[in-house]
């Protein structure tokens, strides 16, 4: 069990002052908060339905996805809250709540079962909030920008695992099957393989006093009373309101492979993000091994290691599996989504290390503890075997002088050359910070009072600074420019909608350019049809690639280079086309780009689209 040092001792901080350090860091990401961009725009719209049942009447999209689905309960819980609460308050209020639960769930997991001290807990919890790390597929991060479902089921789930780890089995079969509720693909898949990692970990290291069978049966019971709760709340109420699906090879030849491929097919992967996650993987099994060494290895340890590698298993069978053998069932789990596991085992990890760094005499600990957590982005990874690499050396060798300062300098230079690579100024912006408040609140210099003072001026100067940079425009660094209310999206397309909102009549279906997703927020009208927003019904969806070939034509390629491809033919359609389209889907009006040929009126204009009349 791993012992404090005097020097531990006089830096612990009481749990109040650890609750403030986490609410900071929980704060960090309101620089460049999101509103009203990204995925979360997809659900908004259904949520404004719910509240509303003549919000966007026509709208195809709108009408599919208000219906029970994957979508159903997050959006009706929001769309209760928003009666209450303006829901850009309501995304600012639950964002915070929900990276402060991931904050509290890292800290304590660390605290209690990894053993760790305060520092290496909170270091952990910063990583998870702050450090989007490696981007393989896109979708396996702990932390979204763009709030969503799996903003609320993720945290969730970090709950599940350490009531599950403190034998609170029943409630962590609530709590998973609470996370299923917002998102049922994470939530089922995180839950399945918690129980089976702690299952194992049961077997590996039997508690004391308690006989193994009993345990195990005990396990058992709360895993199938977790999937019990899942079948009710979401089999039941699909079995009791069926609706028409079609041969699953159709939604994968739509979704998997032409609205997203970058979320489900390994093959369309960048090599550089393969090569990320490969280098935390090793990183991180070295600073495991070291662990292991120093520390008492517990049960909870080995389940969250086993977790771990069944993640990684997973995504290798997806590789055969779905470029291979081309499984559509197999596709459809997303499988490499669930890297954000991967990501929070790592985390641990790591801030166990830079903890140990940053209470090293000289300046090569302190330094590489700054590297791994300020790194951002795919650059993290790399970075941490850099580091790792190089105390190794610099410790076999027994570098000094001149020696020691080269390979430090060379650490840094390449550290630098990667996080401007990849280009993830943002990240860098709020993971620098993070690391400031834990140098601050555990510096030697400062007592612990002054320097939870000190974090909180730094994190809410920046916070204040963003704010006042968001009117002023000094800055043109996106962690400056958050965006927090539907009036803060001062761009061409949000101009138009307005303009629609205010000049025009209501109910009418209007056509759009594909990327136009919050023109029915903002100009609360229906569309035809964009790219981003896509019903997961099988008909429905069937019908949204009907109508993207319909409006945007035929193209080749895929995802973005898809999107890239309807933009161009959108703007190039004759007059006599697109008003075949628009007669076909009865909207009377549409949104073109400026440089659209169009005989009929143009009622409104600005430098980028025009709004005409058919």
């Amino acid at each position: 069990m791993n012992q404090k040092t005097p020097q531990e001792a006089r830096a612990a901080l009481p749990n109040s002052q650890i609750a403030m350090l986490l609410g900071l860091i929980a704060l960090i990401p309101v620089l460049g908060f999101q509103f009203g961009v990204g995925n979360q725009v997809e659900q908004f719209s259904i949520i404004e339905r719910m509240r509303n049942a003549d919000f966007a009447t026509g709208d195809f999209y709108i009408d599919s996805a208000s219906q029970f689905g994957p979508r159903f309960y997050y959006s009706a819980m929001m769309a209760a809250l928003a009666n209450f609460v303006p829901l850009h308050v309501l995304i600012f209020l639950l964002t915070l709540l929900c990276n402060s639960g991931t904050a509290a769930a890292t800290y304590l997991v660390a605290r209690k079962f990894l053993r760790v001290d305060q520092l290496a807990a909170a270091a952990a919890a910063a990583l998870a909030i702050a450090n989007s790390s490696f981007s393989l597929s896109l979708a396996s991060n702990i932390r979204f920008d763009s709030f969503q479902p799996a903003s609320i089921a993720i945290p969730l789930c970090f709950f599940g695992f350490y009531f599950l780890f403190s034998r609170r089995r029943a409630l962590a079969a609530l709590t998973f099957s609470t996370a299923t509720l917002f998102h049922p693909l994470i939530g089922l898949q995180t839950g399945v393989i918690a129980f089976g990692a702690y299952f194992f970990a049961t077997i590996f290291s039997p508690p004391s006093g308690v006989k193994l069978w009993r345990e195990l049966t005990v396990q058992i019971c709360a895993g199938l009373f977790f999937l019990a709760l899942v079948f009710i709340t979401w089999g039941v109420p699909s079995l009791a309101s069926p609706s028409e699906g079609i041969p699953i090879e159709e939604p994968a030849e739509i979704l998997f492979k032409f609205r997203a491929p970058h979320h489900y097919l390994p093959s369309v992967f960048p090599l550089s993000h393969y090569l990320a996650g490969l280098a935390f993987c090793a990183g991180v099994a070295a600073v495991i091994f070291k662990y292991t060494m120093r520390s008492r290895v517990s049960r909870a340890v080995i389940a969250l290691v086993a977790a771990g590698l069944i993640v990684l298993t997973l995504c290798a069978l997806t590789l055969i599996l779905v470029e291979v053998f081309d499984s559509a069932l197999w596709t459809s789990g997303q499988t490499f989504r669930l890297l954000y596991i991967v990501k929070w085992v790592g985390f641990f990890f790591i801030g166990w290390q830079a903890a140990l760094w940053m209470r090293e005499e000289g300046v090569a600990g302190p330094l590489f503890a700054a590297l791994i957590i300020a790194t951002p982005s795919d650059a993290q990874p790399f970075v941490l075997v850099f580091c790792l690499a190089a105390k190794a050396l610099m410790s076999f060798f027994s570098f000094r002088g001149i020696l020691a300062v080269s390979v430090i300098s060379g650490v840094v230079l390449l550290s630098v050359l990667l996080a401007t690579k990849f280009n993830a100024y943002t990240d860098l912006v709020r993971a620098a910070t993070a690391f400031v408040c834990l140098y601050l609140v555990f510096g030697s210099f400062l007592n612990r009072k002054l320097g939870v003072a000190a974090a909180a001026t730094v994190v809410f100067g920046l916070i204040g600074f963003a704010i006042v940079n968001k009117e002023a425009g000094w800055v043109s660094l996106k962690a400056f420019r958050p965006t927090f209310t539907w009036n803060d999206l001062d761009t061409p397309d949000a101009n138009i909608a307005r303009w629609v909102r205010d000049n025009t009549p209501e109910g009418e279906v209007w056509m759009t350019p594909p990327d136009f997703e919050a023109f029915r927020l903002l100009a609360e009208r229906a569309i035809v049809v964009d790219f981003t927003s896509i019903p997961f019904d099988g008909l429905a969806m069937r019908e949204w690639k009907t109508r993207m070939t319909a409006v945007y034509g035929v193209v080749d390629g895929t995802s973005f280079q898809a999107l890239a491809a309807k933009r161009k033919n959108y703007a190039s359609f004759t007059p006599k086309q697109l008003r075949a389209v628009m007669v076909i889907y009865g909207a009377n009006y549409a949104v073109l780009y400026s440089e659209t040929s169009f005989d009929g009126p143009v009622i409104y204009e600005n430098d980028v689209y025009k709004v005409v009349k058919r």
